[in-house]
């Protein structure tokens, strides 16, 4: 196992693409950070020729105060969906390129445990995508101050509580070996980078599609459709918002959910240790030394 994570680092960090992905999590944070945070007045419609009606005033002053520190993080976030498609990629691109290379033959003649070899291909790139969460926590810390040094006031904060700030963030990274896994399993059936992140739009699109069904929510199953993959996903980010899954008084508007926080959790760590499992099955039954 040692073996294989030393190999693995040494492989990872020579990768143009780690190398970008690394460099483009802080960039894409603070641009989409500003970028969300200066648009905001473009998502209320008003005459432009017109003062500024009470409303609509009040409302910017809402949104803009989701930017100031502690919730700041809340608003970097926003943004992980696509460090968790990078993660996706890597994951996939790790395990695909090993077949195409043709190293996988070396690496598992040197030590033939195929189990142990997704595992560490799983422990490398989870190791990255711990990586990319650290920095987008620090940007959302960091944020606020930085603003503020370059005469941006933000208002006071909301009274967000602060499990729902950890919740959230906990969610997300709980999120990310889902994908890691998810990633190695399409990689090790494709042998290859690229089709995997097809198969995930696809798949995508599938399970919306079931989940918002009549049939089903007639029929009850609501709650069955979104424990499908990724659909639990998106449940679990959700419901990490949502302040009723504390015990709080829920946010008016908020989503219809239809598992709880704390079942959500175990649905999509169930999830990740499917397809891990899946993996190594897959890779322990294919020919890859003839």
């Amino acid at each position: 196992m040692r073996r294989h994570l030393r190999a693995d680092a040494i492989r990872l960090g020579a990768r143009w693409d780690v190398r970008g992905f690394l460099l483009l999590v802080p960039l894409v944070a603070v641009v989409g950070f500003l970028f969300s945070y200066t648009t905001i007045e473009s998502h209320f419609g008003w005459d432009q020729s017109q003062p500024m009606p009470p409303e609509v005033a009040t409302a910017i002053f809402a949104d803009r105060a989701t930017y100031a520190f502690p919730h700041s993080v809340l608003a970097v976030f926003d943004n992980a969906p696509w460090v968790l498609f990078g993660i996706f990629f890597l994951a996939a691109g790790t395990m695909g390129l090993e077949f195409g290379w043709g190293t996988i033959r070396t690496a598992l003649i040197s030590s033939p445990d195929r189990v142990r070899f997704v595992l560490s291909r799983v422990v490398a790139v989870g190791a990255i995508a711990v990586v990319a969460f650290a920095v987008l926590v620090v940007v959302g810390l960091v944020m606020p101050g930085v603003m503020g040094l370059a005469g941006i006031g933000l208002p006071p904060p909301p009274d967000t509580a602060p499990q729902v700030i950890a919740g959230t963030v906990a969610a997300t990274v709980v999120m990310a070996p889902l994908f890691v896994a998810f990633g190695v399993l399409l990689g090790v059936l494709t042998r290859g980078p690229a089709l995997p992140l097809l198969l995930l739009i696809l798949d995508f699109l599938a399970e919306g599609v079931v989940s918002g069904l009549p049939a089903v929510r007639a029929a009850g199953l609501g709650w069955l459709a979104h424990s499908l993959p990724l659909m639990s996903v998106l449940n679990l980010g959700q419901a990490a918002r949502d302040n009723a899954s504390y015990g709080l008084p829920p946010v008016a508007g908020g989503p219809q959910l239809y598992v709880p926080l704390g079942l959500s959790f175990l649905v999509v760590i169930g999830w990740t240790c499917v397809f891990l499992a899946l993996a190594a099955w897959q890779l322990r039954r294919t020919d890859v030394l003839e």
